[in-house]
């Protein structure tokens, strides 16, 4: 009979335990991003931009369409953003 070391023993039985603790899948149930991006999305943009970006937002968008260049306007030939 051949005489096992205990570094052999431990790995063996640390592989069998990772076996039954870790158990092999076949199918990974693929992740719902569909639902969990807007929550992480929202979470980012108040780090990032810091709270009320949506209030500021509103209000861009209330005064976009009256910003159009004039005669008077300092470039007048070139377009704003829609």
């Amino acid at each position: 009979m051949p005489r096992y070391s205990r570094r052999s023993l431990l790995a063996l039985g640390g592989m069998a335990t990772a076996a039954v603790v870790f158990p092999v899948r076949d199918d990974p149930p693929a992740p719902d991003l569909a639902s969990s991006l807007p929550p992480l999305r929202d979470r980012w943009r108040e780090v990032t931009a810091g709270a009320g970006v949506t209030e500021a937002a509103t209000a861009v968008a209330r005064h976009l369409g009256t910003m159009a260049p004039a005669r008077t306007s300092l470039w007048p030939t070139c377009r704003s953003p829609p």
